[in-house]
């Protein structure tokens, strides 16, 4: 039996052992089987994707760009290879695109994202949205791996939105202007024709207290008092609809005589007012004006405040104005 098994032992081994390598050629197999899968897969991503995606050195010279970029910029892949991307920014980006590309070299873990103008193959400059990751590391890629994609659609109506805005805006400042020139004649027409009239009225009055009787006289000194109360109450409107000080002196003055004119008993209100002395441009001292006046409206119909606090603060070209109250 000894030569038997001696035999058989030498057998089984070169068994083994090609069954061994028949497992390994079969997983090898299968390896390239899904790796051919996964790479297909993957191109067709990247070919259908409407995204295009470059790979970069770390002096960004292109080393492969996605069939998608034909759509974003016209070229394909062979016209740009081995060129740098530099060369496809628009110049007032391009600071902007070198800063980020040293962020995407000094920190790898971080994904970078950038706006810039394109260059299109048609000599045309394209918006794109651009997203960075750094690859360089990875044996498969060692690369800068950069998506990006046209943005032109969203910047035209970024565009077309601030347009409408400055043209709300211009259309506001045109509004305001309106009112504030109707409010000053109205304000002139009352203090000068309406004033005037009372006044006159007023004198005559007391013209004839001095001729008539004490009857008579007790009459007319009720008389005066109306007219008297009526002049005042046209002074304070004409006041409210514009107050002359706004125009001689100034925001600050005039918010102080405003505050100080408002009827006691409501609520108090406190002034906090800090300027470099110089005028506002009229327009801004109008706006900030009827804005304190709107707020301390509304606080004393709507608010139930007890205190108002009203802060003006100019700094060089810039004004603050916070209006709030504990109601």
């Amino acid at each position: 039996m000894k030569p038997v098994l001696g035999n058989c032992i030498p057998g089984a081994v070169g068994a083994v052992f090609a069954l061994l390598a028949a497992l390994f050629v079969f997983l090898l197999f299968r390896r390239e089987r899904l790796w051919r899968r996964t790479e297909e897969r993957f191109r067709v991503l990247v070919e259908k994707s409407s995204d295009a995606i470059a790979l970069l050195d770390p002096d960004a010279t292109i080393r492969y760009l996605s069939p998608s970029t034909v759509n974003v910029l016209g070229y394909t892949s062979e016209e740009l290879k081995g060129h740098s991307s530099f060369e496809l920014v628009h110049p007032d980006d391009l600071a902007l695109v070198r800063e980020r590309l040293a962020e995407l070299l000094a920190h790898p873990d971080r994904d970078v994202t950038v706006e810039c103008r394109g260059r299109h193959k048609d000599g045309s400059w394209r918006w794109l949205a651009c997203l960075g990751n750094n690859r360089l590391d990875e044996p498969g890629v060692k690369a800068l791996v950069i998506n990006y994609r046209d943005i032109g659609k969203r910047k035209r109506a970024e565009e077309e939105l601030l347009a409408s805005r400055q043209r709300l805006q211009a259309l506001s400042r045109q509004l305001l202007a309106g009112q504030e020139i109707e409010r000053r004649r109205l304000a002139r027409e009352l203090h000068d024709e309406i004033g005037q009239v009372l006044t006159v009225v007023s004198i005559n009055l007391q013209g004839l207290k001095a001729v008539c009787g004490v009857e008579a006289a007790a009459r007319l000194d009720e008389s005066m008092a109306t007219v008297a109360r009526a002049i005042e109450q046209v002074r304070d409107l004409s006041l409210s609809l514009r107050p002359a000080m706004l125009d001689d002196f100034g925001l600050a003055t005039a918010l102080k005589w405003y505050v100080e004119r408002l009827p006691r008993g409501g609520f108090e209100v406190v002034l906090n007012v800090e300027t470099s002395g110089e005028r506002l441009p009229g327009d801004v001292e109008v706006a900030c004006f009827r804005a304190v006046q709107e707020a301390l409206t509304n606080a004393a119909r709507h608010a139930r405040a007890r205190h108002v606090w009203v802060d003006l603060r100019q700094r060089d070209e810039e004004v603050e104005l916070v209006v709030r109250d504990d109601g």
